[in-house]
């Protein structure tokens, strides 16, 4: 009986680490990050690939709305730190 009890116990456990090592496979790789950047205006994080950009003096600043980059474009040096 005891002999019984391990073999089904064994047959168990074994298709449970076979269900495990299968998921563990079919997890998403996509690892990919995204750059993110600081609206020099309002200092909120915003991901560069969906923010609005504007370019001054050949670097690309990133911003979370128009109007954000508006009040950045009339006065540029007030919100570059140096």
């Amino acid at each position: 009986m005891k002999k019984v009890l391990f073999i089904a116990a064994f047959a168990i456990f074994s298709q449970f680490a076979k269900a495990q090592s299968v998921k563990q496979q079919t997890l998403p790789t996509d690892t990919t990050e995204q750059a993110i950047e600081i609206d020099p205006v309002c200092k909120m994080k915003v991901k560069t690939e969906k923010a609005i950009s504007f370019i001054y003096h050949k670097k690309s600043y990133y911003f979370c709305s128009e109007s954000c980059k508006k009040a950045f474009s009339s006065a540029p040096e007030k919100y570059i730190k140096k």
